[in-house]
């Protein structure tokens, strides 16, 4: 996939406007056809930045996005990605809104239409999407998650609601259960499913507080979450029954919210094969001068060392409670 084409195509996207139920269809580059394997066991030699660098024959292409906050131009970009990625599903991870108001239906418009027809959809609503947000995708044709194992596009796919609800006047919980709670509730129907043999592939939740006790059952071999406007990569723990891959990300606080990208927005693209395991990963960057970066093709890193595991649990940690005594992030999160 080729930076200048792919930043070209948003721009002519941009271009012809963004609103409500009418965005443009995107103009397509042609894609490079050559189709190396990758090997998610093998380290990386020389990056590979061609449009694919897996087998095409069996495998699940995934755009994942997550923290939109309703910045139109984004939203128009994932649109472009799906098309020139030949997606088969779009994994939305939360923060779609600002808000989550009935005039913020817009923003759920236009990610619905920017989304080529054909292409599977799977949401997971954040703090800042409300009941409002979840019906009016259910009504467009996503798959909203809701604490059970849905079939998407051939992945199973596991999430539900964010247990936090922030709206103008502030951040609140939405009911009893806190993010480490909302974690193990899912960690536990994620164990029934793998022994009931209809294993989740992905857990789609949008803040990465939920992961300790799915890392700790590990019975879904990756996780999914954004929430922290921070591009922090793929890692892998050994979990309780198997590897836990986990990827986390966003944008700076600039970069996506209404108004224009003054930070650099991270989208990822997703390879699985057949048996809904990730084969490789891709991170996609949109930059406040609307060019863009591909970056190569990675595959799957092997386990942290258990100090490196500590040290990241004692970062979110601090940066949880930070959260919790500024009574939860701001309309910017």
């Amino acid at each position: 996939m080729d930076e200048d084409a792919v930043a070209e195509a948003f721009r002519a996207a941009s271009a012809r406007g963004t609103t409500p139920m009418a965005v443009a269809t995107p103009e397509i580059a042609p894609l490079p056809t050559a189709t190396p394997e990758a090997r998610p066991t093998a380290a990386p030699t020389t990056p590979v930045t061609g449009s694919w660098a897996v087998d095409q024959g069996e495998t699940t292409t995934a755009v994942l996005s997550t923290d939109l906050h309703c910045n139109l131009d984004v939203i128009a970009f994932t649109g472009v990605l799906d098309e020139l990625a030949g997606a088969d599903i779009h994994m939305d991870d939360g923060d779609l809104t600002m808000t989550g108001s009935q005039p913020e239906s817009i923003c759920v418009d236009a990610l619905s239409n920017a989304v080529p027809a054909g292409v599977a959809r799977v949401a997971t609503i954040g703090n800042h999407d409300s009941e409002s947000t979840a019906e009016r995708l259910r009504a467009q044709g996503w798959t909203v998650t809701d604490g059970t194992v849905r079939e998407v596009a051939g992945l199973n796919v596991l999430g539900d609601v964010d247990p936090d609800r922030t709206s103008a006047s502030g951040t609140v919980p939405r009911g009893s259960e806190d993010a480490a709670g909302l974690g193990a509730r899912l960690a536990e129907v994620s164990c029934q499913a793998e022994q009931a043999g209809n294993r989740a592939d992905v857990v789609l939740i949008h803040q990465p507080y939920t992961f300790d006790p799915l890392i700790a059952d590990g019975c879904t071999p990756l996780l999914l979450a954004g929430h922290v406007h921070q591009e922090r990569g793929v890692t892998t723990t050994d979990g309780g029954n198997l590897a836990v891959t986990q990827l986390v990300s966003g944008a700076g606080k600039g970069g996506t919210s209404i108004g224009e990208v003054t930070d650099d927005a991270y989208l990822h693209l997703l390879s699985f094969n057949a048996d809904g395991d990730l084969l490789a990963w891709r991170t996609v960057t949109l930059h406040p001068d609307a060019s863009v970066t591909v970056g190569a093709w990675e595959a799957v890193p092997a386990a942290q060392e258990a100090d490196d595991q500590a040290a990241q649990k004692t970062d979110d940690t601090v940066e949880q409670n930070t959260e919790a005594a500024h009574g939860g992030d701001s309309a910017a999160d």
